[in-house]
């Protein structure tokens, strides 16, 4: 798996665990609250993979760095691609506060979990891949 790939691989891995320990959250002592926060922390996690897999997939597609121009552009798309990137963050949480109900812990439990996994996804080592 290519490496901008395999961080949101690993984001989703991290989401989907957030999930489960919110299906499992009992915030009210005997009532479980899990379809709440379950559909919160989806919503957090897919504010941060989303806008990752959109940067992937322009990430795979490079061009042949075959000389100084080339590698010029290639350096500006990927910028461009990153301030995208973080735009349709902010507008995907804007959309999710201003559409849905929101249950602030599931919602930021894995909008957090996601941010650190993209954040320490590189130094992982690889288990069982190439490079």
């Amino acid at each position: 798996m290519a490496a901008p790939f395999r961080i949101v691989g690993l984001q989703i891995a991290a989401v989907v665990a957030v999930c489960l320990l919110m299906s499992f959250c009992d915030q009210a002592g005997s009532t479980l609250l899990a379809g709440p926060q379950l559909g919160s922390a989806l919503l957090g996690g897919a504010v941060v993979v989303l806008p990752n897999a959109i940067f992937a997939l322009g990430a795979a597609r490079r061009l042949s760095l075959d000389g100084d121009d080339a590698r010029l552009r290639e350096a500006r798309r990927l910028v461009g691609h990153g301030v995208f990137k973080w735009l349709l963050t902010a507008v995907l949480m804007a959309a999710a506060f201003a559409l849905a109900t929101i249950e602030p812990l599931g919602f930021f439990a894995a909008l957090t979990v996601a941010i650190m996994v993209q954040m320490i996804a590189p130094v992982l080592p690889r288990i069982g891949g190439r490079a």
